[in-house]
């Protein structure tokens, strides 16, 4: 064959020449090239090679469908090309892995057995394709392994150097215990003439691989490829082998030949094999701690892999993909590769990637989704007798246990997982299952047994040189001897696995080392070092979040690296510095350079991922359009330039010992050091308690609380405030659930007058707003100063019904209880709509009309300035992202069994972030709707966010169960106020912002005299 035509041949195969795979329409073109190159002398000539056309057309076909993943259609398409090629190797593949995917696999072992047996080599590829289908690549069946024996015995009978069954064979007399019988065949089959017997070295060879006898599978391998030079499936098994022996030697020369795979898979235009080489190059890549050199490996494996529907070699490549990723904390690339090898039913690994999916929500702050995938690996793994998997997830859950201070159930998952691994003689998992009870001691307080524990579990790595493990076990040493008040040997060992962790590129080992070393330097009075370790530390931090896509998943991610940023502010503090206690509620010394360096770290960790949302929603919005500097948090000087004469920002960090107040204003800035986080927070619980107190039994207790908290959270900034009119608050920790507005700037004697109108609130003084981070609170400035104002006026969504039918679905969400009728809610919207007036009217949704699916109707909230709700919430605190807004659902006949539509109408959060909104406000007129999950770092997740996401600068948003009654009066004259403004003394009227109507509407519920309960839980969260 010329080279053109071989060319030819190999782009109607959809073959890999190094860079470029053609597709199916090119590969058509080649096959009329291929036609024209060979020139058939004769009629028979030009029929064969139509037939060969024709045939290699139909595989395209079937690749085609298996990329877009129409598995059905692929196997039927499958099955006629096997009618017309009998003989072709590559379809018995696809097809056996089809009939895996689709589940048919009597269907296909039927077909197969009805093909022709017109020669030896088309009946062991049948039974090839027989035992293929038949192996149990899910669940251990011990009658498909002796089915899959019968097969492959067979399949050998007829083809005595046919290679392919050899792995099955061998997996499946090994799964039915028997290796005796199995090895004598094999060693038997040696004595067979050439070339067959190169094939019984390399079946020889696989044996010993599975039995973990490295050694003696090369030896077998290397006669193999001495026999046939060309065997690549032997080049490929030695490859592997040399890697699970894991020595540094061996993986070299496993990268050697991992490359000479490739290439001769190239020249031969072998798409299989140079899938193979690939593996191999990605895995000597892994071993060799270059994670990013694996990935582009591993992918270009799977690029082709997919091109040429190879879903087993898919399989194995996204698990390791998977793997990779975690490693390198690139967290979301791994959730991807996860998810998508679990959408391949035919998944051999299926409870590892489960298992990956929980470490890698575990290590994004997601314990429960973490423990809930750990919890389904290990089901799984007991399913199939996967011994070793068991081992890893009954440790990791161990872990999981102990850390929830489950210390009992954490013990047993433990002890049984170190049982597993002493029977099956497994030093790794031995190791890694002593290295997590050195944990639970550690986290229960018994720390003789933790060293015990993590020492023999760092022996035992040591000596599998096994450095990862050594690494882990290094740093855990760390931390129970800080907790011992051993610094130095904290520091040392700390120290050691940095060293081992910048050496082989462990990531997470690196940075929780260097937080150790940061801690033990501070401890022993080296500041600077503490500094350094610190930064770096953070750096490590930063360049892991930038990888990271979904919004939750940054959100979790920083549960457990707040801590990095708030240690480092608290050691450049003063007296830290002199290594003394810090001083309660004073003012640092004015020190402009420190205070922006506090400010800049502290704007570092807050909302991180939200001001990342924010930015991706400004660039959606703005096309483009949208300040350098708002892509990052925002520094102390360009803060105040943003600030007006009258507005103060008001910006706390919590922390243990020593809390701090960023106080800003246009031309001044101060920082002040408060009670820690847990006095605080002691304060805060009475006052939240008295607050939701709806009967005000004790307003002795509000009065004393609210004057004791604005002693400790605002009097050190009372100079700051003189003058000043309005404060945005950016709140940490448990103040995200406190109005500010409640505060009393003087004591209130006991029993004193208890007309509430009488009392020095905060909200007399101040209109207030809050903001996740001053970096948010300027991304919404931004944005209302490109602001383009909608067409209409008001939109409302009030009264929703709940009929009997949906009660069920709404009882589940809210645990059991059932959805009481509005009484106020529609009156609240038709008074407030009728503020509009007659020449842009309002649009009022109400009863069932107020559903779902009219919210989400394309183009229909971002045409109105204001958006209303006034219904039922619910707050799930557990995943915010599915708190929700409780509408009508729509009654559209037919669509369900029980007559409602698919929308069951609860908006949700996630939902919400694909509205599209041009609104200057969202009113959320519902219990709780500002509240979540309070997450380090990223304020209270929640509805609030999803609005602001969605494209409103502002959300008023409650903060606890609200009085209908009440709430409705409220809203109505904060809309009052908002549309026409306040009327002077004089006569004049001033027009309001948001916070200052808010304020208005408030002040005048004081009036009346009502009492905090019914006028604090609305706050106003956004730009004012």
């Amino acid at each position: 064959m010329t080279r053109q035509a071989r060319l030819s041949l190999c782009a109607i195969r959809g073959c890999f020449d190094g860079s470029i795979v053609l597709s199916r329409a090119a590969a058509v073109v080649a096959a009329l090239v291929l036609l024209i190159t060979f020139r058939p002398s004769s009629s028979a000539a030009l029929r064969h090679s139509a037939a060969q056309l024709s045939t290699e057309k139909q595989y395209q076909a079937v690749l085609l469908q298996m990329q877009r993943q129409a598995y059905p259609a692929a196997f039927a398409e499958c099955q006629r090309l096997l009618e017309i090629a009998p003989a072709m190797e590559s379809a018995y593949l696809r097809y056996a892995e089809l009939a895996i995917e689709t589940g048919r696999i009597e269907e296909a072992a039927q077909f197969i057995q009805r093909l022709p047996n017109q020669s030896p080599t088309q009946q062991a590829l049948k039974h090839y394709g027989l035992a293929a289908v038949y192996f149990p690549r899910q669940f251990p069946n011990d009658a498909s392994y002796r089915r899959a024996v019968e097969h492959c015995l067979q399949s050998l009978s007829f083809k005595q150097d046919f290679f392919r069954p050899y792995p099955l064979l061998v997996e499946a007399q090994i799964a039915l215990h028997q290796e005796e019988s199995l090895q004598k065949y094999l060693t038997a089959a040696l004595d067979l003439l050439l070339p067959a017997k190169a094939a019984a070295h390399y079946g020889l060879g696989y044996f010993y691989k599975v039995k973990g006898q490295y050694a003696e599978s090369v030896e077998q391998l290397n006669e193999a490829f001495i026999l046939a030079p060309n065997f690549l499936e032997a080049l490929h098994e030695k490859g592997a082998v040399l890697l699970l022996d894991r020595s540094n030697n061996n993986n070299q020369i496993a990268l050697k030949l991992g490359t000479q795979l490739l290439q001769t898979a190239q020249a031969e235009a072998n798409l299989e094999y140079q899938i193979k080489g690939l593996k191999i190059i990605g895995y000597a890549h892994n071993q060799s701690n270059q994670p990013r050199e694996a990935v582009q490996t591993y992918r270009e494996g799977l690029r082709i892999a997919e091109l040429t529907g190879e879903l087993f070699l898919q399989d194995y490549l996204l698990a390791v993909l998977c793997n990779t990723h975690t490693a390198s904390e690139d967290y979301a690339n791994s959730i991807a590769a996860c998810r998508r090898g679990l959408l391949l039913t035919s998944s051999k690994v299926t409870e590892y990637n489960l298992g990956n999916l929980g470490l890698v929500y575990r290590r994004l702050g997601d314990t429960p989704s973490g423990k809930n995938y750990y919890s389904k690996a290990l089901e799984l793994a007991r399913r199939k007798n996967n011994v070793a998997q068991q081992m890893r997830m009954l440790t990791n859950l161990g872990e999981v246990e102990a850390e929830l201070k489950h210390f009992d159930d954490s013990q047993k998952l433990l002890n049984e997982a170190l049982k597993l691994a002493v029977q099956q003689n497994d030093l790794q998992r031995k190791s890694a299952a002593l290295a997590s009870l050195g944990r639970l001691y550690d986290e229960s307080g018994d720390y003789a047994n933790a060293l015990a524990s993590q020492l023999a579990a760092k022996q035992l790595a040591e000596g599998m040189d096994d450095k990862e493990q050594v690494a882990r076990s290094l740093n855990s040493l760390g931390l129970v001897y800080a907790k011992q008040g051993n610094w130095k040997a904290a520091l040392q060992v700390h120290a050691q696995a940095a060293q081992i962790g910048r050496q082989n590129n462990y990531v997470r080992a690196v940075w929780l080392a260097q937080r150790g070393m940061a801690a033990s330097y501070r401890q022993l009075g080296q500041f600077e070092q503490a500094e350094q370790q610190y930064r770096r530390a953070i750096e490590v931090q930063e360049t892991t979040r930038s990888k990271l896509r979904e919004d939750s998943d940054k959100v979790g991610f920083w549960q457990d690296k707040v801590k990095l940023y708030k240690d480092l502010i608290s050691l450049l503090l003063p007296p830290a510095r002199a290594n003394q206690m810090a001083s309660k509620r004073t003012v640092l010394p004015v020190n402009a350079a420190l205070n922006a360096k506090l400010f800049q770290l502290a704007e570092q960790w807050r909302a991180r991922a939200f001001l990342d949302l924010l930015v991706e929603s400004s660039l959606r919005s703005t096309a483009g359009n949208l300040d350098d500097a708002l892509h990052r948090p925002l520094g102390l000087a360009e803060t105040q330039q943003l600030l007006d004469e009258q507005t103060v920002v008001l910006a706390y960090s919590l922390d243990q010992k020593s809390s701090l107040l960023f106080g800003i204003s246009h031309n001044s800035s101060a920082v002040y050091q408060l009670d820690g986080e847990a006095d605080l927070n002691a304060c805060l619980t009475k006052l939240l308690n008295a607050l939701v107190d709806k009967t005000q039994v004790s307003p002795d207790d509000y009065r004393q609380e609210a004057s004791a908290l604005y002693d400790k959270l605002l009097a050190p900034a009372r100079a700051l405030l003189i003058g000043k009119k309005h404060l945005i608050i950016v709140s940490d920790g448990l103040l995200q659930r406190l109005p500010f507005e409640v505060l009393l700037r003087a004591p209130v004697r006991k029993g004193a007058a208890a007309d509430p109108a009488d009392w020095p609130y905060l909200i007399k003084d101040f209109s207030i707003s809050y903001a996740p981070s001053v970096s948010i609170w300027a991304q919404l400035h931004h944005r209302v100063a490109h602001y383009t104002k909608a067409p209409k006026a008001f939109i409302a969504f009030g009264n929703p019904l709940y009929p009997p039918e949906t009660q069920g679905s709404f009882a589940s969400l809210l645990g059991g209880a059932t959805l009481s009728p509005l009484r106020y809610s529609q009156g609240e919207v038709e008074r407030i709509g009728a503020l509009f007036g007659k020449d842009n009217p309002a649009t009022l949704y109400l009863g069932a009309q107020a559903n779902e699916a009219a919210v989400k109707s394309a183009g229909v909230l971002n045409q109105y300035r204001f958006v209303h709700f006034s219904l039922h919430a619910n707050v799930n605190e557990a995943n915010p992202r599915f708190s929700g807004l409780l509408l009508s659902p729509s009654l559209n006949s037919g669509t369900t069994p029980n007559g409602l539509s698919q929308e069951d109408g609860i908006l949700t959060a996630a939902e919400i972030m694909n509205l599209r909104l041009n609104a200057e406000l969202v009113s959320l007129s519902a219990c709780e709707t500002g509240l979540g999950k309070q997450i380090n770092g990223e304020g209270l997740m929640g509805m609030m966010r999803a609005f602001i996401y969605a494209g409103t600068p502002a959300v008023a948003v409650s903060l606890w169960k609200v009085d209908e009654r009440a709430t409705a009066e409220l809203m109505v004259h904060f809309y009052e106020y908002l549309l026409r403004g306040k009327k002077l003394k004089d006569g004049r009227r001033i027009s309001l912002n948001k916070a200052e109507a808010l304020q208005a509407a408030q002040l005048d519920a004081i009036k009346a005299g009502n009492a905090p309960y019914y006028w604090a839980p609305f706050v106003l969260a956004g730009h004012p």
